[in-house]
């Protein structure tokens, strides 16, 4: 008798492997795009949490699954606010057989330069006997107004839908002008906890002579 052995072959799938470059991922204020080189052994996907603050979506990804090598997209919008930088990552999940592995890519986008202005300042002439007067405030980031007057106090209402953009409608009133003699006021602005940059309003008030 004669015994025949069929032997079988089981086909194992090669673990999965997976990096990504560059690692991590940082782009400036401005946006654009950028390009990541995925290196893999299997099929991945990517999933996108935009965490904080102020919104999704400030990145795309393109494609966002694939399979072994491959070059894919990150496209930012512009980042807007002055104040802020924006954080995020993307987790790629690579599968080979019944293997997974993953890498988590942090991304983040820096804050834009500080922008904070009187956009229709006129150099108000403020009756002795003192008075109010508007002005429009254009900011992407908190602002601090320092005025060297005793009394001068202000309401603020915003214009625009987000309060960290603006802009905003100022209402200032100035008391009576406690001397005799024309005195001028100076308001300088400058982002909420620093000292610098700095930028610098004058008003005039009459005097009782």
């Amino acid at each position: 008798m004669i015994l025949l052995l069929t032997a079988t072959a089981c086909e194992i799938a090669p673990a999965p492997v997976l990096s990504v470059n560059p690692d991590p991922l940082e782009v400036s204020a401005d946006g654009g795009k950028v390009t990541l080189s995925v290196n893999a052994v299997g099929e991945w996907t990517t999933k996108s949490d935009f965490g904080e603050p102020y919104g999704p979506y400030f990145y795309y990804v393109s494609p966002y699954k694939g399979s072994g090598d491959a070059e894919i997209s990150v496209s930012f919008e512009p980042n807007p606010y002055g104040e802020f930088g924006r954080k995020g990552t993307i987790t790629f999940e690579c599968v080979s057989g019944e293997k997974t592995c993953t890498v988590t890519l942090p991304v983040s986008q820096k804050e834009a330069d500080p922008v904070f202005e009187f956009t229709d300042w006129n150099e108000p002439l403020i009756p002795a006997y003192g008075g109010s007067f508007t002005a429009t405030l254009s900011y992407n980031c908190g602002v601090t107004i320092d005025i060297d007057a005793i009394g001068v106090t202000r309401s603020d209402k915003l214009i625009g839908e987000d309060r960290f953009l603006g802009p905003a409608e100022l209402t200032f009133t100035v008391p009576a002008n406690p001397t005799s003699s024309e005195r001028v006021i100076q308001m300088t602005l400058r982002p909420s906890g620093k000292d610098t940059p700095t930028k610098t309003y004058k008003l005039t008030q009459a005097g009782y002579l």
